[in-house]
This record gives structure tokens, sequence and C-alpha cells, in this order.
């Protein structure tokens, strides 16, 4: 497990929209807490490219060696 910033890529349909894109009566969407990614591409940022967003709990049902259910409950802290 590694903390480590990295954004998601311009051109995937997740991505925060700038500008005219954002529904004006919403404001912009909020971002999914969790996302898995297949590709981290390096450019001027880190970018996640194929991105989907996933529940916590299926970390643990995939990988209980590796994720602790207290970790993946804390969806406040940035992962």
């Amino acid at each position: 497990k590694q903390r480590k910033t990295v954004y998601i890529h311009p051109s995937s349909v997740l991505a925060p929209k700038k500008g005219k894109e954002e529904d004006e009566d919403e404001g912009p969407q909020p971002l999914p807490p969790w996302l898995l990614y297949f590709e981290l591409a390096f450019t001027t940022k880190e970018f996640m490219r194929q991105v989907a967003p996933i529940e916590p709990s299926w970390l643990l049902e995939i990988a209980p060696h590796y994720y602790q259910e207290n970790e993946v409950e804390d969806t406040k802290s940035k992962k």
C-alpha cells in the first residue's frame, strides 16, 4: 500500500469538468470515494487511465489478506 497522489486523466468521463460542461444547476459532480484504475500514465502529472468506481467492500472480498475493514470503511481519508 502506497499513499501517492494521482489524478484522473482528463479524457475520462469521471474527470472533473471545468467551465461550461458542468451542470449549472447542480454544480460540479462529486468524485466517487473509491476508484480502481488499470493504467498509470506519467506525463506532467501521474494520471489514472481506464478508471472505474468501486465499492470498498469489494476489496475485502477479493483481498482480505491485504485490506483491513477499518481501512475501507474510512471514507473521509484519501486513498
